[in-house]
Order: structure tokens, then sequence, then C-alpha cells
């Protein structure tokens, strides 16, 4: 009878461990770069968050904007899930 994932893992099987780590090494380490890119672009002096905005599509979400040069860019999330839903520069 071939055991479940969980069993082996609360049996302390290495290999079990490997599997796991090898199935969500990849989400963890994209989330991980992703938490690091948002702390890096917030010390660059003149990022700013704007509670509430929208891309050309009417999508709503959070963003990171940046004003230079006469123009606005900015990163729109998505407020609940957080992946980045446009990118805009007006």
């Amino acid at each position: 009878m071939e055991r479940t994932m969980r069993t082996r893992l609360r049996a302390g099987d290495p290999a079990a461990f490997s599997e796991l780590f090898g199935e969500h090494a990849q989400t963890i380490y994209r989330y991980a770069a992703r938490a690091a890119l948002y702390r890096a672009t917030a010390l660059i002096p003149g990022v700013r968050l704007v509670a509430r905005s929208a891309d050309a599509m009417n999508r709503q979400g959070i963003a990171v904007a940046f004003d230079a040069d006469g123009e606005r860019t900015e990163w729109i999330f998505d407020a609940g899930s957080w992946p980045s839903s446009a990118h805009a520069t007006t």
C-alpha cells in the first residue's frame, strides 16, 4: 500500500521532503523575488503608493507610482491577489 505524502512527511521521510520542496520551490522563489522587488522599489526616491488606481481597461487596484519628467508611471496590482495587472504611463 502506498503511503500518502502527508504520512511520509510526518514519518520524516527525506525523499518526501525533497519531492515537496521540488514541487513548490519555484513558487516560493517567485514570491520571494517579488517581495524583494517591492522592497527595492519602495527605496527609490519619489516612488509612492496610490491606494486606488485603474488601468486603461478600468481594472482596479493598488499602484506604485513614480513621477519623472512630467510623466507618471504606475505599476497596478490587483488588491486581492497582488499579481501585476497593468503598467501605465501617463
